[in-house]
């Protein structure tokens, strides 16, 4: 019993450190990045309200909320129109 606690203790130890890689890459390309607000990026993707929810649900975009307004990486957009 102690052997499996002790097992899945490392998983989430080895979880826990790939997410905190990923939130810091993720704040690394956002200082290098552009942010794109939500009228452009409905334009350039032609899709409504609800669908980029989705999307930033679903991880295909990255989203940041400024005063009230979604913003979204310019990264994140152009690499989901390719």
């Amino acid at each position: 019993m102690l052997a499996i606690l002790k097992r899945i203790l490392a998983l989430l130890e080895i979880y826990f450190e790939e997410r905190r890689a990923e939130q810091q890459q993720l704040k690394m390309a956002a200082l290098e990045d552009n942010w794109l607000d939500c009228q452009t990026v409905k334009l350039m993707l032609r899709k409504g309200d609800r669908t980029l929810f989705n999307y930033v649900q679903n991880g295909k975009l990255i989203c940041k909320k400024i005063g009230g307004a979604n913003f979204y990486l310019q990264s994140s957009v152009m690499k989901f129109l390719k």
